[in-house]
């Protein structure tokens, strides 16, 4: 082992030692002479196997990892730069960028990191350090830890990558990325075992890392305490459901009868055979049949309360968690804390850690332009049909009314100010002068039909695809540089 290698093995043992610490920790309380995750049955250390088996598993685990990852990238972001949307557009349909980079994601979320393996058509093994020129892009894997081992770490402090993976060691046989699921073996030839990919190409994917870049917070860790607690409430309470459902029988024997062996026996074989559905009626002499009650406990308080926990630790509203209730739709103000929530996982996760690194390896590769302008994401607030009627119907009193600001004699805004207002873009001076020449000729009367209606419909003629903005409520779209 040389001495680079060894000291990226004892760098990665050192934050395995402190994560450690760390999990032992949790839940003592008492200056350690109560330990909670013992007495509730926590699990006190994690691994990325057991959330991806919550997530497969459990229903509402699958629900908080898919939720944000797909109200994030259901509609991908566009770029200012027509060539560059275009050629990624070409892209996306070639190797299903969006689809990736959502699985990554996802992955992300319920392990301390995921990967996106792109393979490039330069004629280099996974192992050697992806070469400088044009390479097309040929296909993306996303991978899940279980399958992957930080097999060296940057130790140079000199290096823009100090601390980072320099050599991973991918496991392609593992049954959790293999697209084949759990729930049969594939059937395909496995050519590929354990292989060493340089971090040239690859992208690390970490949701909300704190100490260092490498090793991510995944928001099902948080949580997997509440949902062994939701676990405990909802199968418990099943549980209780069946047995009180199906309740006990008492056999009260007369004291005057004289029972022997051989009746008993009897008894006992006949309550059996009703207990398991062969028989549905009793034949006694002499023995008294009743029915053991109990009282079924209601779980509603307590599911509700490990739900509003549930609900505040993800950022997720209740009603969008679990989806509209009969006759109940999500609240406005659930949707716009949603879409809140949804812009900063844009703002700090998708686009800086995610579609960046991403987009960067493939203009250093000649996959893409050098130049995307900016990144444009829609709005994640999405009004109901009614709504958009509404907000088209204010637009429109917004323009009619600022038009006549303007034969008021004394406007308060520019034609510019005003187009700012409405979210319209903002027009080149050749359409300025030709509006105003309108204008000019419709002071006069001397406008014709087809000319009077282009001056009441200008402001209108380019709303945004989204929808208007209409003044006092948020912007309908949202753009990054």
């Amino acid at each position: 082992m040389s001495e680079e290698t060894g000291k990226s093995v004892m760098r990665i043992m050192s934050e395995v030692i402190e994560r450690t610490k760390l999990a032992i920790r949790a839940g003592l309380s008492f200056e350690g002479a109560r330990d909670y995750y013992k007495i509730l049955g926590y699990r006190r250390q994690l691994q990325a196997v057991d959330l991806l088996s919550k997530y497969t598993r459990q229903d509402i685990a699958g629900r908080i990892i898919d939720a944000p990852a797909n109200s994030t990238w259901i509609a991908p972001p566009r770029f200012s730069d027509e060539g560059f949307q275009t050629a990624m557009e070409e892209l996306d349909k070639r190797i299903l960028v969006w689809n990736s980079l959502n699985r990554a994601d996802r992955m992300a979320n319920m392990a301390e990191y995921s990967l996106l393996i792109v393979g490039f058509a330069d004629g280099g093994g996974f192992e050697k350090p992806l070469r400088s020129g044009a390479h097309e892009a040929i296909y993306i894997r996303p991978i899940f830890q279980t399958g992957v081992s930080i097999k060296e770490v940057e130790t140079d402090p000199r290096s823009p990558r100090f601390g980072m993976p320099v050599v991973y060691q991918v496991d392609f046989d593992d049954l959790s990325s293999k697209e084949g699921g759990t729930m049969g073996r594939d059937s395909r030839k496995r050519v590929l075992r354990q292989v060493n990919i340089h971090h040239s190409r690859v992208v690390h994917v970490a949701f909300n890392p704190l100490n260092d870049s490498i090793y991510g917070e995944p928001m099902l860790k948080r949580v997997c305490n509440l949902l062994d607690d939701i676990q405990k409430v909802a199968g418990g309470s099943a549980e209780t459901f069946w047995m009180t459902a199906n309740r006990g029988l008492q056999a009260d024997i007369d004291k005057e009868m004289d029972l022997d062996v051989e009746d008993a026996k009897r008894l006992e074989d006949m309550f059996d055979e009703y207990q398991h559905q062969l028989r549905r009626v009793l034949r006694t002499r002499g023995v008294e049949v009743k029915e053991l009650g109990s009282d079924t406990v209601d779980p509603s308080g307590a599911f509700g309360v490990l739900l509003s926990l549930l609900a505040g630790a993800t950022g997720i509203p209740q009603r969008i968690l679990l989806g509209a209730e009969a006759g109940q739709l999500a609240s406005e103000q659930d949707r716009a804390n949603w879409a809140r929530n949804i812009k900063e996982r844009r703002t700090f996760f998708a686009e800086p850690l995610v579609l960046r690194p991403f987009i960067q390896l493939m203009q250093a590769t000649g996959n893409l332009p050098e130049s995307y302008g900016k990144i444009e994401w829609d709005s994640a607030f999405n009004m109901s049909p009614l709504e958009e009627d509404q907000s088209r119907a204010q637009f429109a009193r917004s323009i009619v009314n600022m038009s006549r600001d303007a034969d008021s004699g004394e406007p308060i805004a520019t034609l510019t100010e005003k187009r700012a207002v409405l979210g319209l873009p903002e027009a080149t001076p050749e359409q300025l002068a030709e509006f105003e020449e309108m204008r000019k000729r419709a002071k006069k009367g001397q406008a014709t039909p087809e000319e009077q209606a282009a001056l009441d419909a200008e402001a209108a003629k380019n709303l945004p695809s989204d929808g208007p903005r209409v003044p006092g409520q948020p912007n309908n779209g949202e753009a990054t540089s």
